[in-house]
């Protein structure tokens, strides 16, 4: 599964202030790809390194939600 079911909801993130960073490391053998979201304005920092990016975006997600919860419309 591709990252871009994600993309929707990082657009989310950004809009709520936060800063997502998805890196592919060619160097490395094992955990290519990196997942970093941050928020400037809190402590925030939530960062993984993986070799599955849909499954480490999906966590991620959910883990910065469960410190920044949506607000009600």
């Amino acid at each position: 599964m591709g990252i871009d079911r994600w993309l929707a909801e990082i657009e989310e993130l950004e809009a709520d202030g936060a800063i997502v960073l998805i890196k592919w490391d060619g160097q490395r053998q094992q955990n290519r790809r990196t997942v970093v979201i941050t928020r400037s304005d809190t402590d925030y920092v939530y960062r993984r390194d993986t070799d599955d990016l849909s499954q480490a975006l999906q966590e991620a997600i959910a883990d910065y939600r469960s410190h920044h919860p949506k607000a009600a419309p």
